[in-house]
């Protein structure tokens, strides 16, 4: 499989048509490796939209998987790595988790 890794703010994969060609192309599912917001302040609406909205372009163009970075928060992470974590520090789930798993 080929995978890439996506961060925006909007939720949106860039050039749909290749993006969906590219499995055709080369005979090899196609991943969205790694996602998640782009802004540093840790956000859970935003976090919950930019989710929603990467899971269902990844469906709506054949993506084989979407695979979310990181499910989980490290006690004494970087702030950077705490805006794409499912899991606040103190262990309750944030909502794009709920997004994620449904």
């Amino acid at each position: 499989f080929y995978d890439f890794h996506l961060y925006s703010d909007s939720g949106r994969i860039p050039s749909p048509s290749a993006v969906r060609l590219l499995p055709m192309r080369t005979g090899r599912p196609l991943v969205l490796g790694e996602f998640g917001q782009e802004a540093t302040a840790i956000d859970d609406d935003l976090q919950a939209r930019v989710t929603a909205s990467f899971l269902r372009s990844a469906r709506e163009l054949g993506l084989a998987a979407a695979i979310a970075w990181r499910l989980s928060d490290l006690s004494g992470a970087e702030r950077r790595m705490k805006t794409l974590s499912f899991e606040r520090t103190d262990g309750s789930l944030r909502p794009a988790y709920r997004t994620f798993s449904r």
